[in-house]
This record gives structure tokens, C-alpha cells and sequence, in this order.
């Protein structure tokens, strides 16, 4: 995992922390953390063009979780994530402002699902969430649990 924060913050405050988002100029030096190349390699917003999306849990057409990852010329891969769970849900795009690269393809995934988790836990118990979307929302969970890193025993 190679953190991005900094040299994003960096470009964010040399464009301005109000107009950073809008200036073609950071997309470029931000792409170029990516070794990514705007127009070829993501959007003028900074999207990445080519985008995978994997699936990572589903209960019905109207609750689901999935990871969206793309991988940069450099080699890093960026990752985001969209749930829905009934009226409840997230979408955020894949783009070179991602604050986090990614070494290989099933640590982006890996991430994600536990990102995914954490975000759909209080749902399992909110009481502002209706009983379908808590019992979607734990059953999400629960599918989300596969992906969790097993823990490495020493002895």
C-alpha cells in the first residue's frame, strides 16, 4: 500500500484548496503519481478510463457491493467502492485522487472489502435503517467477511 495523501495535499494546495478539482493542471500532476497520462489514461477529472468492476457481495438487485479498480501505467492499482443496500447506498469513482495505490489486484480487493464492511456495520443496527435494509445489510457483511485477510500463525 503506498500512500498518496501527501503529494496529493501538495497539489491540492498548490491549485487551491477551493479550485484544485476544476484545474486540468492537477489532474496532470496527480495522474502523473500514477504514471497516468490525462486523455489517455483517465478523464480531464481524473477517472480512470479503463475500469474493472468486481463483484464482491450480493443479496438482490437492490443490495449489492462491489469494488471498481483500475490499474495505472505505473503498475499500482487504484481502487473504490459502491453498495447499495435498499435506499441506502455509496458510489465513488475510480480516479487518480485516490489517496491510496495498491501494490497488487487482491490487495486492492482485500482493502476494499474491509472498507466495504465498516462502512455497512452501523447499518446492520441503525435504527434509522428500515428491517430490509438491516437484514441486507447484515447479510452484505456477512458475504463481505469472506474476504478478510486470514492471520499468519508464528508457531
Amino acid at each position: 500500500m503506498i500512500d498518496l495523501t501527501a503529494p496529493l495535499r501538495a497539489i491540492q494546495e498548490k491549485y487551491g484548496l477551493m479550485d484544485w478539482h476544476r484545474n486540468v493542471n492537477a489532474t496532470q500532476e496527480a495522474a502523473a503519481l500514477w504514471g497516468a497520462t490525462v486523455g489517455v489514461h483517465c478523464r480531464d477529472t481524473g477517472g480512470f478510463l479503463a475500469v474493472e468492476v468486481v463483484p464482491l457481495a450480493r443479496v438482490d438487485k437492490y443490495a449489492n457491493a462491489v469494488v471498481k479498480l483500475a490499474q495505472a501505467p505505473n503498475g499500482t492499482w487504484a481502487a473504490s467502492v459502491e453498495y447499495q443496500c435498499h435506499y441506502l447506498g455509496c458510489i465513488v469513482p475510480v480516479q487518480v485522487w485516490n489517496p491510496v495505490a495498491f501494490a497488487t489486484r487482491e490487495d486492492a480487493i482485500q482493502a476494499s472489502a474491509a472498507t466495504l464492511r465498516q462502512t455497512l456495520a452501523p447499518l446492520c443496527t441503525e435504527s434509522c435503517a428500515t428491517e430490509a435494509s438491516r437484514q441486507a445489510a447484515q447479510q452484505l457483511c456477512a458475504q463481505l467477511d469472506t474476504y478478510r485477510c486470514e492471520q499468519l500463525t508464528l508457531f
